[in-house]
Parts: C-alpha cells; structure tokens; sequence
C-alpha cells in the first residue's frame, strides 16, 4: 500500500502503476522504477520514462524520448498490502503521446 496521502499514478491504459514517495515512483511492492524531476520521470538507467499528463496519469510524450538524467540505483521500500487500488477507466492519449509501460512490460 502506499503511505498515507501518498499520490497514487496509473498509465492512460487505466493500469496502476504505483505511487509517489517523495522524489520516486514506486511499484504497489515498494520498488522505485522512476524517479521524478518535476513532471517528468526518468529510470534508473538515465532515460526518459515518461511524465504527467493530468492528475494521477502516466504518459511518454514522443519528442522527449532521448532526453537523460542522472543514473541511479533503483531502492526497494517494504509495503503493506492491506488496501487494494484497482485500476482506472481507460483515458484518451493526449497527440503527440504514447501510453506509460505497465512495470510489468519492462
């Protein structure tokens, strides 16, 4: 589960994704894939991921695809699982966008 009040993300697939935990985007099992730099992620080998494109949803704009950040070391934070997220509705893709990957596609 995430924290309280963490802020819980899902692709426009409507799939879960995870949730904020500070700078990091974590899986619903606590492992951090992105980290944030203000709207945008990037994982730990550097690359672009992806960025928000509305509240609570995941996208990858198509232009920023080669853009790169600092490698990192990816952590994994133990979570509860006592609450269940489902996932959401599915949403149109804004032009000019792809679907943020399911961490299962990885």
């Amino acid at each position: 589960m995430a924290p309280t009040g963490a802020e819980n993300f899902w692709n426009l697939r409507g799939q879960r994704i995870g949730f904020r935990d500070d700078d990091s985007l974590r899986t619903p099992e606590g492992l951090e894939i992105a980290r944030f730099y203000e709207k945008e992620l990037y994982g730990p080998d550097g690359r672009y991921m992806g960025e928000v494109v509305e509240e609570g949803r995941l996208a990858r704009k198509n232009t920023s695809c080669g853009k790169t950040r600092d490698k990192f070391l990816s952590t994994h934070h133990k979570t509860n699982f006592d609450l269940v997220i489902s996932d959401q509705p599915a949403r149109a893709l804004p032009v000019g966008f792809n679907d943020f990957p399911h961490p299962d596609e990885a």
